[in-house]
């Protein structure tokens, strides 16, 4: 017998996340294939659902008609990581956050964007996608760049880009789309805007090609809404069947605040034992310096740290040694005052604490 839970509110939604204290569904997908329809048994109409367990960070896909959530589920908050057996891509999300004191002694938390890195442990379709400018008001227009590559040992007949535009936080701009491949570059239509979709030519074995469009963000956007995380899923068609491919892309809305923290990365897509470097940006736009208490990364449990250093303003880059900072068995990452580590962010200037490691 199903036991009734909480209901939840979606609408039209093609991607819900869950959390739960037990460890066993952090994210269960729906895409194309159905929508919420009863929520007090949490009866979904779906065939794909994707479990992730927080615990051993291990995900699964699995076939099923319906799906029911025991009542201890909640909707997750901010952080997820979606995984596709086809492909053995996986896409890992996680913010940074810092607490400082300014020139009023009074302590702050500000958080970053949550980033996004595609962690690729096999071949088939490579799916990189930006967005220029990373930041937006309501009416902005946002380009988007996805470079599709056929990293199998297939011939690709033909590529399909498939992209959620935000839940219907963006709109398309009509006949904005280009595809740029080796020889050319010429305007391309989608065959449908709802999720917003590219039928594409085909693609030789370890050839790349480029798709661009824009869109624009929606008017009636809620003041709420602080970020739009948007995914594209890609399509290689294969004489003997398919092989997919996922890459999302995060624009946060401006600002008004005077201190901020944002994260970035050397690599958009990595493959194991890569050496790449998470950025954190601290901007500060008092008059006067702050005092950063500490700054805080839950790193993906895959990531092994090689090496971390500061950069305050102008000044030269140091490296901090084992006592001034600490890294949980969970991965948390922690630069403290407290640890010995002096962060200040001058005024009108930055200090960038650089993360470097692997995934294995």
């Amino acid at each position: 017998m199903v036991e009734t839970c909480d209901a939840f509110q979606f609408q039209n939604t093609t991607t819900t996340f869950f959390d739960t204290s037990e460890g066993h569904i952090l994210c269960a997908t729906l895409m194309h294939f159905g929508i919420l329809v009863t929520v007090r048994k949490s009866t979904y109409l779906c065939s794909t659902i994707l479990l992730y367990n927080k615990k051993t960070k291990i995900a699964t896909k699995e076939e099923r008609s319906h799906f029911y959530a025991p009542p201890s589920y909640h909707e997750m908050a901010t952080r997820f990581a979606k995984f596709s057996k086809e492909d053995n891509m996986a896409t890992i999300m996680n913010n940074a956050t810092a607490t400082y004191t300014g020139s009023d002694s009074i302590e702050r938390t500000i958080t970053s964007n949550d980033l996004d890195i595609t962690y690729n442990t096999s071949s088939g379709i490579s799916i990189v996608k930006t967005a220029s400018p990373t930041t937006f008001s309501v009416g902005s227009i946002v380009t988007y760049t996805i470079k599709i590559t056929n990293t199998s040992s297939t011939y690709f007949t033909g590529v399909r880009i498939i992209d959620n535009l935000g839940g219907g936080k963006l709109a398309y701009v009509t006949s904005s789309a280009r595809l740029t491949t080796s020889t050319q570059t010429y305007a391309v239509s989608p065959v449908a805007t709802n999720p917003l979709t590219f039928t594409l030519q085909q693609l030789g074995v370890g050839a790349s090609m480029t798709l661009t469009y824009k869109a624009q963000v929606v008017f009636n956007l809620p003041s709420s809404v602080t970020e739009i995380t948007n995914i594209v899923e890609g399509i290689g068609y294969t004489a003997s069947g398919t092989v997919t491919g996922f890459s999302n892309s995060t624009i946060t809305r401006n600002s008004t605040n005077t201190v901020e923290i944002s994260k970035s990365a050397s690599a958009s897509t990595v493959v194991p034992n890569q050496t790449f470097t998470y950025y954190l940006t601290i901007t500060n736009g008092e008059s006067s310096a702050i005092t950063v208490t500490d700054i805080t990364d839950n790193l993906p449990s895959a990531f092994t740290l090689s090496s971390l250093k500061l950069k305050v303003g102008s000044g030269s880059e140091t490296t901090l040694v084992s006592s001034d900072y600490t890294l949980s068995s969970s991965n948390e990452l922690v630069v403290s005052k407290n640890n010995g580590a002096e962060i200040t962010v001058p005024s009108n200037g930055t200090t960038v604490l650089s993360i470097t490691g692997y995934m294995s």
